[in-house]
């Protein structure tokens, strides 16, 4: 039994995202590629999903690579600091700017810096990664613990 990820047409029968594919209705040569593209995961035991053989769908481990056009880089964030950016980037300037305030995560702040067109966000982003740094250089003195930029 296969779960569909994203909506998809198997045999002339289309599946919506998270809607149970039966066994029948994936060509076995297609299997491999269609679980590997993460168009379907595999269920196994109950609600567990595979996406491969070897990868799991877990909040905690699954990764989200933002492209930074900038320094043409990618920065990795977990499904909820995505949504925390998306939060952000619906707010008003001021609501916005008190929220990046209490962010401690450095890549969240790097891609709202990179990706907000607001100058105040840009500016508030900048502040708060250069707080964090300071308070990470502060905190090294004396420590075997060497920043790398």
């Amino acid at each position: 039994m296969f779960i569909a990820l994203k909506d998809i047409r198997l045999a002339g029968r289309k599946y919506l995202a998270g809607e149970e594919i039966p066994e029948g209705a994936v060509i076995p040569s297609r299997v491999t590629a269609l679980l590997r593209s993460h168009w379907i995961a595999e269920q196994k035991q109950g609600t567990e999903y595979y996406l491969a053989e070897t990868d799991t769908l877990e909040p905690d481990t699954t990764k989200i690579s933002v492209l930074i056009k900038k320094t043409n880089q990618g920065v990795f964030l977990n499904p909820q600091e995505v949504s925390e950016v998306f939060a952000i980037m619906q707010m008003n300037l001021d609501e916005a700017t008190e929220a990046i305030q209490t962010i401690e995560n450095g890549s969240v702040l790097e891609v709202l810096k990179e990706t907000d067109s607001r100058k105040g966000i840009k500016t508030a982003a900048e502040a708060k990664m250069k707080e964090i740094e300071m308070a990470l250089s502060e905190g090294a003195e004396g420590d075997d613990i060497q920043l790398l930029s």
